[in-house]
């Protein structure tokens, strides 16, 4: 019986082990490409007026773009180069309120006459970073558009560093000729 119970433990803390060692981006993605992207081509980031307004975050987000763009082939190259990046991205904080089963929201109880108070304030919301990632690739001398991507995904942690070099992963999988159209792709991330 003890044996039992001891290996049962053992099971449980390996799955729990398991869970606690990633976590799972979800992400949409949507993609087009009109012709193929040469590989071992060169590039250049594109930005339009507002991403040069807020170049700290744009270099960061390019940054993350050049490593998984150097994974697929293509070489950045700022000077001389056949193709031309843009890459954007938005993030919005949302709350929801997650039922509880009863039609009313976690941590809440029926009030009298019919007006739900908390039992545990805050139990019943969820705070979820709503993201976006667009990425169009263009000829630089014709300025045609040669591979388009769109990527989203709602996760409840902050942490950008981590969550959009996932979500480039995602839109750029299978590049560069993936599947027309919209597609989930699960990522996994260290924790």
């Amino acid at each position: 019986m003890k044996l039992a119970a001891l290996l049962c433990a053992i099971a449980v803390s390996v799955a729990l082990g398991g869970c606690a060692s990633t976590r799972r981006i979800d992400t949409q993605v949507s993609s087009f490409a009109t012709q193929t992207v040469p590989l071992g081509a060169g590039y250049r980031f594109e930005r339009l007026p507002s991403q040069q307004a807020h170049e700290p975050a744009q270099t960061q987000l390019e940054t993350m773009t050049e490593h998984v763009l150097d994974q697929h082939g293509l070489r950045r190259q700022d000077t001389n180069a056949a193709l031309t990046v843009q890459i954007a991205s938005s993030r919005l904080l949302q709350r929801i309120r997650i039922d509880g089963g009863w039609g009313l929201p976690m941590g809440h109880l029926s009030g009298y006459p019919h007006h739900p108070r908390p039992l545990f304030p805050g139990l019943g919301t969820q705070t979820l970073y709503a993201r976006q990632i667009s990425l169009i690739v263009r000829d630089a001398a014709s300025h045609q558009v040669l591979f388009e991507t769109h990527v989203g995904s709602d996760t409840p942690w902050p942490d950008d560093d981590a969550v959009l070099p996932a979500m480039l992963e995602a839109a750029l999988q299978d590049f560069p000729q993936p599947p027309t159209g919209m597609r989930r792709i699960p990522i996994d991330i260290p924790r």
